[in-house]
């Protein structure tokens, strides 16, 4: 089973130094192995969803699109959705942008 502990951990760290009290935030092993379920369950899941629609497109690859889509069908629009949209969106940008300079 993968693990997401250290970017759970980063996220967590992020979510907290925009926390306005400025409050060092801790978790639990348990909510750490919970919040890791979670993900994993999630990833599965869009990863399965966009393998179906690529197929469906008559795809061998899976793309961008089908992963934006699955995300949406997954993730049932609402405002989890949109904050991955936009995270997504911007470590794309990021990867292209440094693939170019290469």
């Amino acid at each position: 089973v993968e693990t997401y502990g250290t970017y759970n951990l980063k996220v967590l760290k992020a979510v907290s130094a925009e926390d306005k009290n400025n409050a060092e935030v801790g978790v639990s092993k348990r909510c750490m192995e919970a919040m890791n379920s979670l993900v994993v369950d999630l990833f599965e899941r869009i990863s399965t969803e966009a393998a179906t629609l690529a197929r469906k497109s008559h795809r061998n690859t899976i793309g961008k699109k089908e992963v934006e889509s699955a995300a949406k069908l997954v993730l049932n629009g609402g405002e989890l959705c949109k904050q991955a949209m936009d995270y997504a969106s911007e470590a794309v940008s990021k990867y292209s942008s440094d693939k170019e300079k290469k």
